[in-house]
């Protein structure tokens, strides 16, 4: 089995979000994909725990997840933050203890402000949590690009976006 085969990509869609434009950037980057979708009727705890559980029985079958795109909706409330977190923490987690990889965070050009605000310090967390690995973890609006930050680049070499809109 080419070694290739055993690289997958992780599409996870939160209910309400929008179908993520950047899935071309998968291509070349794993030979499958996998899809997560949180039905309206699901809570974010149970999709939360759902995609964790999905995430390791990959990991259990040695398949890594070099590149994963987690499609957020406007929830900035406690629990939809606690189930992200949960998602996102896991798939860095896993990533980190591979050969490293890359998060996505895509929200839609049409987010206020505060939420815009919210997923770029939770991206920031992903990455304070995470010193040291080879991991990066993006935030995209729409077609825009907003934000990057690379984990286990020292300060001094990382090359950062500007971290805003």
């Amino acid at each position: 089995m080419d070694l290739n085969d055993q690289r997958t990509a992780l599409v996870v869609m939160e209910a309400g979000a929008r179908w993520p434009s950047y899935t071309r950037e998968l291509a070349g980057r794993a030979s499958s994909a996998v899809v997560e979708s949180q039905p309206a009727i699901e809570s974010a705890q149970e999709f939360a725990a759902r995609v964790v559980g999905r995430a390791a029985r990959l990991t259990e079958r040695s398949v890594t997840i070099p590149v994963a795109i987690l499609a957020v909706s406007q929830r900035i409330d406690p629990e939809a933050q606690q189930a992200r977190y949960h998602i996102a923490r896991n798939v860095v987690s896993m990533m980190a203890a591979a050969d490293g990889g890359e998060l996505l965070i895509m929200g839609d050009e049409h987010f206020s402000e505060d939420v815009r605000h919210e997923l770029v310090a939770f991206a920031g967390a992903l990455c304070d949590g995470l010193a040291g690995g080879t991991v990066s973890v993006r935030v995209r609006f729409g077609t825009g690009q907003s934000g990057m930050r690379s984990l286990g680049v020292p300060p001094s070499t990382r090359n950062q976006a500007a971290l805003g809109k």
